[in-house]
């Protein structure tokens, strides 16, 4: 999206706010379409192995003694 069309929906914001709202949406949009890739790779994987390829990473602490 250029300038010219957010500084018509936000005419309000200077040159400075209007470039970190494109910068803003820019990474917005990059996030969104990682996640939809991971979604649709998930889905590809269910489909061939019949097995969701879901994981979960976490780290767990050992208890203390």
């Amino acid at each position: 999206m250029k300038n010219e069309a957010l500084a018509r929906l936000y005419p309000n914001l200077s040159e400075d706010q209007l470039q970190e709202a494109k910068e803003n949406l820019d990474q917005y949009l990059l996030l969104a379409w990682e996640i939809w890739e991971e979604e649709q790779a998930a889905a590809s994987s269910t489909l061939t192995t019949g097995e969701p390829d879901r994981t979960i990473k976490a780290k767990v602490d050992s208890p203390k003694k």
